[in-house]
């Protein structure tokens, strides 16, 4: 399942970590994520179907994220 606060993250600029320092999503949200997003892309989708942003920049992120840390 996508993780929900990292949703947010990428919508709102939440943020990954809480105002106590604790993770609020890890890599592995990241990378499924990505691949999530990859998924739907492939198949012609380009927004995502319920929360309704770009697939596409959404992929981007991920994976920039990853690579950030």
């Amino acid at each position: 399942m996508l993780c929900r606060l990292m949703q947010f993250d990428f919508m709102d600029g939440t943020g990954r970590f809480d105002d106590t320092g604790a993770e609020l999503y890890s890599d592995n949200d990241l990378q499924f994520g990505r691949q999530y997003a990859l998924d739907y892309l492939a198949t012609g989708v380009t927004i995502e179907p319920m929360m309704k942003f770009d697939l596409a920049a959404f992929a981007d992120w991920c994976e920039s994220q990853l690579n950030h840390g």
